[in-house]
């Protein structure tokens, strides 16, 4: 048993009399390693399972220290993805896709004459649409009091966050103005209403995006 000690110690070059060695640590847990296991090929069964332990425990603490060190690994960010992000150009406000929507919006508006059709509506007395028209008045304030007041005004990026009744307000309402217009318009348009007003909803979002 002496001998393998000293067999450890040649393995990693140690010198007791030399104050400035430097042990290494990975040549530390190798020459535990082996020793162990020739201690355990020499010692008798009883010993010999118990040398199998300990040689367990020491494989097991290294495979955790080296996870350990892979997960901080991992969890590091890598400096040139953030440069890239930093890099990357914002979309274009004008583009083909809010062109498109713009004009289908105007084209739509054009043919089927919408607003002439709106005014007949209007004047027809016809509460679904009224209704309507209240629920946008009170989807549009919603969107304008966070958009203008709250993130222009306070500089509060994330009101939904500490506003949460805000958007299920703001999503109710729109779509009980949907209903309200669709119901409202049906006679004259049919099946083509949704479209319709989805086109015209559509153009309009896309032209408050531009101009904001």
């Amino acid at each position: 048993m002496f001998g393998l000690y000293e067999l450890c110690g040649c393995m990693l070059r140690l010198d007791t009399g030399a104050p400035n060695t430097r042990v290494n640590p990975t040549l530390i847990g190798v020459a535990m390693v082996t020793l162990v296991g020739v201690a355990a090929a020499l010692l008798p069964p009883s010993q010999s399972n118990m040398a199998a332990l300990l040689e367990d425990k020491e494989l097991e603490g290294m495979r955790r220290r080296f996870q350990l060190q892979a997960e901080a690994l991992l969890q590091e960010s890598d400096p040139s993805e953030d440069e890239e992000k930093k890099k990357e150009k914002p979309l274009p406000r004008l583009n083909v896709h809010s062109v498109f929507w713009i004009l289908a919006a105007c084209s739509l508006t054009y043919y089927v004459d919408f607003l002439h059709v709106v005014q007949d509506v209007l004047q027809e007395g016809c509460w679904w649409f009224y209704t309507g028209s209240l629920m946008l008045a009170a989807s549009l304030s919603v969107a304008l009091y966070c958009m203008v007041y709250l993130e222009w005004h306070c500089g509060i990026s994330d009101y939904d966050t500490q506003y949460p009744a805000l958007a299920p307000i703001a999503i109710t309402t729109f779509i009980a103005t949907a209903v309200c217009y669709n119901v409202s318009l049906w006679s004259t348009w049919s099946f083509f209403t949704p479209v319709l007003l989805f086109t015209q909803f559509m153009g309009v979002v896309m032209l408050i995006s531009l101009l904001g």
